[in-house]
């Protein structure tokens, strides 16, 4: 597998940690330092994987579905690091509404090893309109 590779599979897995609403997964999926840093749309940032870990189990509590489908992806990457960029369609469940947001992110990721740790996401909410028409299907990460 090449690094590029590697770097697409380690930020699918953060996708797919969201998607499942799953903490254990996304224990595996961050480097658990007291530098890494988390900005989710129209938060401030959090610094240090304790704290970005609370964020993610109040998400996910507050969360009954989550379909999220990264798009425009662009990977960069040098010896140690990799950035990825992309746009988030993200489509959240919770109290028995459904919203429809997009979001401009940035991942980055440390080489640890054999894996790509990720150490900072970036999340900015994007202006886009959203047009339904009779059902609309939810993107799946599978």
């Amino acid at each position: 597998m090449t690094v590029q590779e590697q770097v697409q599979k380690a930020n699918l897995s953060f996708y797919q940690a969201m998607q499942k609403l799953s903490i254990d997964m996304m224990d595996s999926v961050w480097l658990q330092a007291d530098w890494v840093q988390c900005i989710h749309p129209n938060w401030e940032t959090i610094t240090g994987w304790q704290e970005i870990r609370a964020s993610w189990v109040n998400i996910f509590q507050n969360t009954h579905r989550m379909h999220i489908h990264p798009s425009e992806i662009s990977i960069h990457t040098d010896n140690q690091f990799a950035w990825v960029t992309c746009v988030e369609s993200i489509h959240t469940f919770a109290g028995g509404r459904m919203g429809i947001s997009f979001a401009q992110a940035t991942n980055v990721f440390k080489h640890e090893g054999e894996d790509w740790k990720m150490v900072h996401h970036h999340a900015s909410p994007l202006p886009r309109e959203v047009a339904l028409s009779g059902t609309a299907a939810a993107p799946s990460l599978n």
